[in-house]
């Protein structure tokens, strides 16, 4: 499994804080977090090969693949990408209103 770049504990702290903040659940510390949209939707960002990656996967009845995915975004920085999940997730809840 790789792992997210942090020089210490502090660096991975913060970013735990600041997908908390952002309503996110912190699914692997510092490398995986989670945020449910609806019954079928969630939003994925993780680390992998050296990258932060945002996503939402919709899932209908008890399929375990899903039936669609969306990249929302894919960056070398967690900031960047939970700033344009963040912008993502506003144009979404204005769609639902």
């Amino acid at each position: 499994m790789p792992i997210a770049p942090a020089s210490n504990q502090d660096e991975t702290k913060k970013r735990d804080g600041k997908a908390k903040a952002a309503g996110y659940m912190v699914a692997l510390s510092g490398t995986l977090y989670t945020l449910t949209l609806s019954k079928t939707s969630c939003v994925y960002i993780d680390y992998r090969n050296g990258f932060w990656a945002a996503w939402r996967e919709s899932h209908w009845n008890t399929d375990k693949q899903p039936s669609s995915v969306k990249i929302i975004a894919k960056a070398t920085t967690f900031d960047y990408v939970l700033m344009k999940t963040k912008a993502y997730l506003d144009f979404i809840k204005k769609i639902k209103q």
